[in-house]
């Protein structure tokens, strides 16, 4: 894996981490958790299969750890912004950037 990409997969994989347990830090319902929780582990599913046929395309070049590990990155970056809208649909436009991780 490329340095600088596996780095920034990491930093965006900690920034998720903490985006979900500052969702978890509110006062949701039991419902409103479990909806996170299916909805995470399905984006865990789908980030692993979309990144596989990256890993197909590239499985015969040297750049297909690279590749892969920018694929990841950015599809945290999609679930990043999909936990945000979360937050923001949860307090129906009350909810406070600056809190946000």
């Amino acid at each position: 894996m490329d340095g600088c990409a596996g780095n920034q997969l990491i930093l965006r994989d900690r920034l998720i981490n903490r985006q979900v347990a500052f969702l978890f830090s509110l006062p949701l319902t039991k419902s409103e958790r479990e909806a996170i929780i299916t909805s995470q582990s399905a984006w865990l599913t789908w980030r692993g299969k979309y990144c596989d046929v990256v890993a197909d395309i590239y499985s015969e070049a040297s750049e297909l750890p690279l590749q892969v590990s920018s694929c990841l990155a950015s599809a945290d970056q999609m679930d990043s912004a999909s936990l945000w809208s979360l937050y923001t649909y949860l307090y129906q436009g009350d909810a406070q950037r600056s809190l946000w991780p």
